[in-house]
């Protein structure tokens, strides 16, 4: 489907996956740590990148505190 911007409508299967953000059928706008409350690790940003959260400070371990949070 063509909106008239020269853009594809996202596909079924792309608007299935909740944190894709689209805007008439551009690429989703990436989340960042903060936007999706991680504080380690490698994360998805939504638009089939990863994010690098960074690690822990000593004696705190990623997932310690629970999944992407240090602890």
């Amino acid at each position: 489907m063509d909106f008239g911007f020269g853009d594809v409508a996202p596909s079924a299967d792309e608007l299935a996956v909740p944190d894709k953000i689209f805007v008439l059928g551009r690429k989703p706008w990436p989340l960042t740590c903060a936007d999706q409350g991680i504080e380690c690790g490698l994360v998805g940003d939504g638009c089939g990148d990863a994010v690098d959260c960074g690690t822990c400070l000593p004696p705190q371990v990623c997932g310690g505190g629970g999944p992407s949070k240090c602890g």
